[in-house]
C-alpha cells in the first residue's frame, strides 16, 4: 500500500446523483455496490450521463456508517427510489491518493490531515472518497479529498 501525490486543487461544484444510508461496520461493501448500481440505472433512465468516477462520504455512527454514495451526474438527477440529487462542493481541497485494500484508506484520511495542519489550512468540510478502480484490481486506487480554507479553525 502506498500514499502519494498529496497536493492543493480548486475543483468546480459537481452535480452529483447519490443514495445515502445507515449501515452496519461490515456493510459497506455490500451498500456501495448496491448504491452505485441503483445510481447508474437511474441515470441512464433519465437519459443523464455519469461524468466521474464513484465517491462515497462517510461518517460515523454508533455500530456503523452513515454512507452517502454515487457518481456525478451531467444534470440535477429527478429523485426515484433511494436516488436523489446532490452536490459536492466546489473550491480549494487537499487530495491524495492512496493504493492498497479499502481498509487502509484510513491512513489516506489521516496523511491528508496531518499535511492540511503542516500547511496552517484546516478542514472546513466533510471529506470524501473516489474510486478510481473497480474493486476485483489487486491494489485498487483511492483518491480522498477534503475541502480546506486557509488558517486555523475560528
Amino acid at each position: 500500500m502506498s500514499i502519494s501525490d498529496i497536493s492543493r486543487a480548486e475543483l468546480p461544484e459537481q452535480q452529483v446523483a447519490v443514495v445515502s444510508g445507515s449501515v452496519a461496520h461490515d456493510g459497506i461493501g455490500p451498500f456501495l455496490s448496491g448504491a452505485f448500481g441503483e445510481v447508474t440505472t437511474v441515470v441512464a433512465e433519465q437519459g443523464l450521463q455519469i461524468t466521474g468516477p464513484p465517491f462515497a462520504r462517510y461518517r460515523m455512527i454508533e455500530g456503523g456508517w452513515e454512507v452517502e454514495a454515487g457518481f456525478p451526474a451531467s444534470a440535477p438527477v429527478s429523485p426515484e427510489g433511494r436516488v436523489r440529487p446532490g452536490t459536492l462542493p466546489g473550491g480549494p481541497v487537499a487530495r491524495v491518493v492512496y493504493r492498497g485494500p479499502y481498509q487502509g484508506v484510513a491512513e489516506a484520511y489521516e496523511a491528508l490531515e496531518r499535511w492540511v495542519q503542516d500547511s496552517g489550512d484546516h478542514v472546513a468540510g466533510a471529506p470524501w472518497e473516489t474510486y478510481l478502480d473497480e474493486p476485483e484490481v489487486a491494489e485498487p486506487r483511492t483518491e480522498v479529498f477534503a475541502p480546506v480554507a486557509s488558517g486555523t479553525i475560528p
